[in-house]
């Protein structure tokens, strides 16, 4: 037996941060605000917001949460918080012994060393009153104000439901009569689909109740968000650890870089289709299996809405392949989906700069969101933009406000944002051109690097020169990848 318990293996990262975590919570129910410990289990039901918040935040501090999230949370959440304030004596002589190394992250979408205990890891900021949030949330609370990114929220939402049926139109009457040809309509539906993306990427920062949030399962349509995720994913992740290694933007495009360049975009588009095929109604299966605190999973209205967009975007596929319209289908699948996965990096500078990234501990909030963040154009109009760009157009404002609900109250909410961050002495710098500037940067790096494994520093396997790519070809460990990255497509890994 001692020499059994000898040569086992170790247990893998997931299994180890998964037995440290229920050693030290075993009813999951710490949550970490400013420092302090807080047991929320009663006040997860009562939450305005909506409880599914909760359900993968536990054992991560939340701070961006409370002070983004909410105007003035010191007079309001504070008040709430002290309820349930649990003595840290108590507990451990350290944080980190009730937090979670892996943050309640899937394995699979942190770099493989990622330790949230480790220094520089996930960052920390500051909330003071006299910071750019502070002061941008003050102006913006003026009874004028409200009541115009009310109607703001409202209009969006109109617009949006305006090209969901446009969406519908294009999808059965048109691709059933032939009225376009498919050389406008490919890119007609590809524009269209984006769009919906940027309506399902602001309602997935709503209030999770299934209502107000109606437009959340659309962050699907463009087969790259997968909103059954990116509640937590999206919004408690990567808007909260922006540019750090725990921002799981960063490793978007993990899977893409390890495999050969010649195969790149052909093996990612099979694995994209894998995960519309079958992965993340896998996907959906296994996380919602996974454990997570008492009263804090998913209104029967959200399992409704996810089987009713996949639902949908089955008929569209098999209606277009009965109908003769396969090259269609497959046509608009393809510029829509690379269109979109460039759009996930290209709001953020994660080319070789990024790991250079300043994560400082104490910097403010506001002004580490405005400065890592970039504001991006199709047309040069914002309120045609924020559709096009998947809800990136604004995207400053955006990092800064994460609870507007809307794109279009991001628009009406600039001028503001811009005068008080210029005001502090920031430079408010220009919006970048999607197409013209940032796609060819982005398509130069992850198409045409050289094959490389994941990591925070990832190790280049693949080597430069003619013979170098001819070699990364041929390379076992790339036809191992390969095989991977096609396999995990159909199984649900790799959905954002």
């Amino acid at each position: 037996l001692a020499q059994v318990r000898v040569v086992s293996p170790p247990p893998t990262p997931s299994q180890a941060m998964v037995r440290l975590f229920e050693q030290k919570d075993p009813e999951q129910r710490y949550y970490i605000v400013d420092g302090e410990v807080y047991d929320l289990r009663e006040w997860i039901p009562l939450h305005p917001g909506g409880a599914r918040w909760f359900s993968r935040s536990n054992g991560r501090d939340i701070s961006p949460a409370i002070h983004a999230y909410h105007a003035n949370p010191k007079a309001t959440v504070y008040r709430i918080l002290e309820k349930y304030k649990v003595n840290k004596a108590d507990l451990c002589k350290d944080l980190k012994e009730i937090t979670y190394p892996g943050m309640n992250i899937p394995p699979f979408v942190l770099p493989p060393e990622f330790d949230a205990h480790k220094e520089g890891m996930v960052p920390t900021f500051t909330y003071k009153d006299e910071g750019i949030l502070a002061k941008v949330q003050k102006k913006l609370s003026e009874p004028v104000m409200r009541k115009k990114i009310r109607q703001m929220d409202y209009l969006f939402d109109a617009v949006a439901a305006g090209i969901f049926m446009f969406h519908l139109f294009l999808c059965f009457p048109v691709v059933y009569y032939g009225w376009i040809h498919p050389v406008l309509l490919i890119p007609l539906m590809a524009c269209v689909r984006t769009s919906l993306a940027g309506a399902g990427h602001y309602h997935c920062h709503r209030a999770k109740t299934g209502w107000w949030d109606w437009a959340d399962m659309l962050f699907d349509i463009q087969y790259v968000g997968a909103h059954v995720v990116t509640y937590d994913g999206h919004v408690m992740l990567h808007h909260f650890y922006t540019n750090s290694p725990a921002d799981v933007k960063r490793t978007a495009f993990t899977g893409l870089l390890t495999i050969p360049r010649l195969w790149r975009v052909p093996v990612n588009t099979i694995h994209r289709f894998g995960n519309f095929l079958t992965g993340m109604v896998i996907r959906w299966y296994y996380f919602n299996k996974e454990a997570e605190p008492q009263h804090s999973e998913w209104p029967l209205i959200k399992h409704v809405q996810f089987f009713a967009i996949r639902g949908l975007m089955y008929a569209e596929f098999a209606w277009a392949l009965y109908y003769g319209a396969a090259v269609v289908w497959f046509g608009q699948f393809c510029m829509t989906l690379w269109w979109n996965l460039f759009l996930i990096v290209a709001s953020h500078d994660f080319e070789e700069s990024e790991t250079q990234a300043d994560l400082t501990p104490g910097q403010d909030w506001g002004t580490f969101q405005v400065k890592h963040s970039f504001d991006m154009y199709v047309t040069g109009s914002p309120w045609v933009d924020t559709f096009l760009t998947a809800g990136l157009g604004t995207h400053r404002v955006h990092h800064l406000l994460p609870y507007q609900g809307s794109g279009f109250a991001n628009i009406v909410s600039q001028p503001t944002v811009k005068e008080v961050c210029e005001q502090s002495g920031m430079k408010w710098d220009r919006s970048r051109s999607f197409f013209a500037e940032r796609l060819p940067t982005l398509a130069n790096l992850f198409l045409l690097a050289p094959a490389q494994l994941p990591g925070i520093q990832r190790k280049v396997y693949g080597k430069p020169g003619v013979a170098g790519f001819l070699e990364e070809q041929v390379s076992p460990l790339g036809w191992k990848c390969i095989a991977s990255l096609i396999y995990t497509g159909f199984m649900g890994e790799g959905s954002i």
